[in-house]
């Protein structure tokens, strides 16, 4: 398979050929398991599209129909089906002219759930054809709705135990992890401080302090979504409603995790296109989140 053309790094992201992106809210019966779908259609582009995509506890299952989609980090092509699990850091996703390609948003323990018997750690990709459970999706539908039918017969046949505790308490203490110590969290989970390590470390392939750093990430994501459009933000406030110690604390995590600063990132949202941007989900279907009160 040959190399895409990647595109010029200095260039400005408004030159970029346009990256025809839909997003569609899963099934009530996948709502625990699914965030969103993405649907990405770059047919129309005369050459390659670079996607933003920022650290994350969410996994993803890509499924590309046509065409290919280059890792900006190691230059890569990423697998046909392609199990991602949580994202550690922020990278680049570089869609050749021609692709189009379905994304399967995941809540957090899905992905690993998916990949199991063995398990993904942060940040690894992995190939869907060798994987039991996943090998099917490569077999054939070249669009969207079949993509997307596959998967949710795949979760159905994929459900966590009746028995799990782990996804449901997760769930519950979401956004409440952040301000937590690490000796409360594994109180909610029945475990101790260090047996929590383990049980994230088997879950989700992260240590806890991690995952918690994404989570607050994720808040000031979503109460920036809820700003109104003409707002302006009141960064000290938002920091503090999110978790942060203070406005330079969340500077320096979202340069880390994003790649971006507070402000950068509210002019991604507001002036970039979506398809630049992974996280511009529309409001609507922040429902499907345990997403904090607004600011």
């Amino acid at each position: 398979m040959a190399p895409a053309t990647l595109p010029d790094p200095a260039a400005p992201r408004a030159a970029l050929p346009s990256l025809r992106t839909q997003m569609r809210l899963p099934a009530a019966a996948d709502a625990d398991d699914v965030l969103c779908h993405f649907l990405r259609d770059a047919r129309a582009c005369a050459g390659a599209t670079a996607l933003r995509v920022p650290a994350s506890f969410y996994g993803t299952l890509t499924i590309v129909h046509a065409g290919m989609i280059i890792d900006g980090r190691s230059g890569r092509p990423l697998p046909r089906v392609a199990l991602g699990g949580l994202r550690g850091r922020p990278g680049e996703l570089h869609f050749a002219a021609g692709t189009v390609a379905t994304t399967v948003v995941l809540k957090p323990g899905v992905a690993n759930r998916l990949a199991a018997p063995g398990r993904l750690a942060a940040d690894q990709v992995r190939d869907g054809r060798a994987l039991a459970r996943l090998a099917a999706l490569a077999a054939g539908g070249a669009s969207h709705e079949h993509a997307i039918a596959q998967v949710e017969a795949l979760l159905a046949r994929a459900r966590a135990p009746d028995g799990d505790r782990f996804g449901p308490t997760l769930r519950q203490l979401l956004w409440r992890m952040p301000a937590m110590s690490m000796a409360d969290v594994g109180a909610h989970f029945g475990c101790t401080a260090r047996n929590l390590q383990r049980l994230f470390a088997r879950e989700l392939g992260v240590a806890p302090k991690l995952f918690c750093r994404l989570a607050r990430v994720h808040g000031f994501f979503w109460h920036v979504h809820a700003l109104p459009g003409d707002a302006k933000p009141r960064w000290a406030e938002l920091a503090g409603a999110c978790g942060f110690a203070d406005q330079a604390h969340l500077h320096r995590e979202l340069k880390v995790l994003a790649g971006l600063t507070p402000l950068g990132f509210l002019r991604a949202l507001r002036q970039g296109p979506a398809a630049h941007w992974a996280l511009r989900v529309p409001a609507d279907a922040l429902a499907w989140c345990h997403r904090p009160a607004a600011a």
